[in-house]
Formats: C-alpha cells, structure tokens, sequence
C-alpha cells in the first residue's frame, strides 16, 4: 500500500498489536494501543469503538486487528500532514481479523534511518553500555550477574530500541 496516496483514503490494513489502555467515552471507546499498531515510536490511539467490538478486547492482550484509513491528521499550525506515515492518518478500527489472516506487510522507505549503518553501530553501543551499567549495579548490590547475562541483556536493550522483539 503506498502510505502517501491521500486519494485512497479507505485503505485498510490489517495489524497485530497489544491493547495497552482500554476506557469508555461517551461517543464509544477510546482504545490505546502499543506502538506496533502504525508503527510509531509512542503508543497509538483508537476512539469510537464500538461496544460490540470493545467489549471483546482486554487490556495486556494481543490481537489481529483490521483498521481502516480516514482521513489526514493536521499539524499544530493547522497545516496537513505530509501522509508519508501511517500515523499521519486517523484510523478506525473497523473489526477483529479472521484466525489466520496475515498483517500486512509495512515496506521500510528507502533511506529509512534502519538502513543506517551509523544508527545502527550507535543503537548497538548504546544496549551494550546499558546492559553494562544493569550489570555493574548487580554486582555491587551483591548480585550474581556474569558476562553472558550482559550480552542477553544488552541483546534485549538493541531489540527494544529497534522497536522489535528479543
């Protein structure tokens, strides 16, 4: 799907991700998602979901959504969104996917900062350095932590910073 082709403003797609939030409005439900669901750096939000649907969702749990897209949200000046990211659209969650059905692929842009290899040496720097510091404060708290705990460890800091799963 191209993320910038504005004239096809019900595009859909279909997601797996986790209900962080879940509360009651009075226009329907107001649902907040992690930030798998567009692939954002911060947490997503649904509103004016149904009850039917809402009420077949629980916070902490993950499910294959369907969402379809509205229209471009605005800047703080009034001004557009470029649309150029899924989370430039507001987003309806329209239903819980069929059992097997696939998410929909998400295409990284060309010269995404992923395929940076200067980013990609820093992220890795940064986990290591993190995990070295858990690491050192476990020590000197009398804990036993060794120096393949820091690697795991470092290995889940690189995959959070990443946005993806250890």
């Amino acid at each position: 799907m191209a993320m910038n082709d504005n004239n096809n403003a019900d595009a859909t797609r279909v997601v797996n991700s986790t209900v962080l939030e879940k509360e009651q409005a009075a226009d329907g439900w107001h649902l907040i998602w992690d930030k798998y669901l567009l692939q954002s750096d911060f947490p997503c939000h649904t509103y004016k979901v149904s009850d039917d649907l809402a009420s077949r969702l629980t916070a902490g749990q993950s499910y294959t959504v369907e969402l379809v897209r509205g229209t471009l949200k605005s800047n703080k000046d009034g001004s557009s969104k470029s649309g150029s990211k899924l989370f430039d659209y507001n987003w309806k969650l329209v239903k819980l996917a069929e059992p097997g059905t696939q998410p929909t692929p998400t295409p990284e842009p060309s010269g995404s900062a992923t395929h940076d290899p200067t980013r990609r040496s820093i992220e890795r720097q940064t986990a290591l350095i993190q995990a070295t510091l858990l690491g050192a404060a476990h020590v000197s708290a009398g804990s036993p932590f060794q120096a393949q705990d820091v690697l795991k460890v470092a290995d889940v800091f690189h995959a959070w910073i990443q946005g993806t799963q250890a």
